[in-house]
C-alpha cells in the first residue's frame, strides 16, 4: 500500500531530500512526479527522478521501514503535502513519539483518534483492557480526501518543556491541539 509524500517542508521553508533520512532505503524512494489513475490496477503511478517521496510501496525484497531525519527538531511547524492509495496507513511522529496518523479515512461519517489526521494513541500495555490506549485524540472532523488526490496537512508542533529538575511542564499532546498553549505553573 503506498502513501506519497510530496517535499516535505520542517525549518525555514527547507525541502527534505531522501538524503535528510537516516537509512532511507527499503520502500522509500525518490521520484520526479507522481499522480493516480483509479482505472489502473495499481493506482499509483510515478516518473523516475527528484523531488517526490514514495513511502511504504512494500514488496517481498523492499518491505516496508520507517524513516527518521538526520536533524533533530524541538518546535516546528510541518507542511505535509501527500497522497493515500486505498486502504493505506501510516504515520508521522514528532520527536518518535506523538504519531500524527495518516490513514484513508475517506467517507468516514465518525472519525477517531486512529483516522486520518488525529493524534494517535500512545499504548500501555500493564493497563486493564479497554483502558490501554490513552492520550489519543480524533480530528474535530473527517478533511480526508478521496484516495489518489493530494491533500495537505498543516501541524504545529511545540515540544514539551522541562523545569530545572527535568520534570516535563505539560503534556505535548495539549499543546499540538491548541495554539494558544501555555506552560504549567
Amino acid at each position: 500500500m503506498a502513501l506519497i509524500f510530496s517535499a516535505v517542508s520542517v525549518q525555514a521553508q527547507t525541502k527534505l531530500q531522501l538524503s535528510a533520512f537516516e537509512n532511507p532505503g527499503g520502500s522509500w524512494s525518490e521520484v520526479a512526479k507522481v499522480w493516480a489513475d483509479p482505472m489502473q490496477s495499481d493506482p499509483v503511478l510515478f516518473s523516475e527522478g527528484k523531488g517526490t517521496l514514495i513511502l511504504n510501496a512494500p514488496t517481498k525484497k523492499k518491505p516496508g521501514t520507517d524513516i527518521i531525519t538526520t536533524e533533530k527538531f524541538g518546535d516546528a511547524e510541518i507542511t505535509l503535502v501527500y497522497m493515500m492509495a486505498p486502504g493505506s496507513n501510516s504515520g508521522l511522529y514528532l520527536q518518535g513519539q506523538y504519531e500524527i496518523q495518516l490513514l484513508d479515512s475517506w467517507a468516514k461519517t465518525e472519525v477517531k483518534a486512529g483516522d486520518n489526521g488525529g493524534i494517535y494513541e500512545r499504548w500501555d500495555e500493564s493497563k486493564p483492557d479497554g483502558q490501554k490506549g490513552y492520550q489519543g485524540y480524533a480530528p474535530r472532523q473527517n478533511a480526508s480526501k478521496a484516495p489518489g488526490v493530494w491533500q495537505t496537512l498543516k501541524i504545529q508542533f511545540k515540544a514539551p518543556r522541562f523545569n530545572a529538575t527535568g520534570e516535563k511542564n505539560r503534556k505535548c499532546p495539549d499543546c499540538i491541539r491548541n495554539p494558544e498553549w501555555r506552560d504549567d505553573p
